[in-house]
């Protein structure tokens, strides 16, 4: 199986880019996961919404159109297919529509769940809508909860399916190597010690960012300031991340940054699943 997730920032830009729906067609993955699709299905395309050879499944944003969404492609020929919204255990903090996980049956890996999510960026300053009436709670407050409870979401589905693969724009930079200028950004939202050390408790869980697995000290970004220019520098983050439990590892072959691919201020990441 090989999967791409991509934050491709608008799924109707990028088709005026030219970008969509060829990347889709051209038929390379079997499954495609997009964040920040910013759209509602009657708000696209037919070449968008049905593409040959794959089934189009679109989570918008249903109190605030034209923010967040996910999305996925997936080929026909994968069987047994169902999807989750949301967090898949119970929980009354609302996930703002950034959640979708696909559940399919593999003659090789057994039930396999793969979890998107395009995680709440924490950067405004100012109350989260639906959670609490205290004006002190602020993005950042809800960024770390969503942390804890997408957490216990991916033991859930571990406790469930025999391969959980998670994918997404983490947005968070989990190491200085994962930032161009960890020294400036200290103090920076994506890169804040509170942040970062909820990625440690994945980790001390036991479950595996892949790409850092496979490139212990390879230099990665996969996000870019676009006002700045910052890509033609290769000054960047690495917000864009997969992670599988350490019993997985062994199904996961490949893993890269397709870095040269443009249309978004985020580039894709590619991995191959056997």
């Amino acid at each position: 199986m090989k999967l791409i997730s991509w934050n491709i920032n608008g799924l109707r830009a990028v088709e005026k880019k030219g970008i969509f729906p060829e990347f889709v067609s051209r038929g390379t993955y079997d499954i495609i996961f997009l964040q920040e699709t910013k759209c509602e299905m009657d708000q696209l395309s037919e070449s968008l919404r049905e593409i040959p050879g794959y089934t189009f499944h679109l989570r918008p944003s249903t109190h605030k159109k034209g923010y967040a969404g996910v999305a996925f492609y997936v080929k026909n020929s994968f069987s047994e297919i169902h999807y989750i919204s949301g967090f898949s255990h119970e929980t009354l903090l609302p996930d703002e529509e950034r959640i979708l996980t696909l559940v399919y049956s593999d003659p090789t890996l057994g039930s396999v769940a793969v979890s998107g999510c395009y995680f709440p960026n924490g950067a405004r300053n100012s109350s989260v809508r639906g959670i609490t009436n205290d004006p002190t709670y602020t993005n950042l407050d809800y960024k770390l909860e969503f942390f804890s409870e997408f957490h216990k979401h991916m033991n859930h589905l571990n406790s469930l399916y025999d391969c959980v693969i998670v994918c997404g724009d983490i947005n968070i930079a989990h190491h200085p190597i994962d930032i161009a200028r960890p020294e400036a950004n200290k103090k920076s939202i994506g890169f804040l010690p509170e942040e970062r050390s909820k990625l440690d408790e994945w980790v001390s869980d036991g479950w595996v960012d892949i790409f850092r697995s496979f490139e212990p000290s390879t230099i990665q970004y996969s996000w870019w300031d676009v006002i700045s220019g910052a890509r033609m520098r290769n000054i960047g983050w690495r917000i864009d991340s997969v992670w599988c439990k350490t019993q997985n590892m062994f199904h996961m072959k490949h893993i890269s940054y397709l870095d040269q691919q443009m249309g978004s201020d985020h580039c894709p990441i590619e991995i191959v699943v056997e």
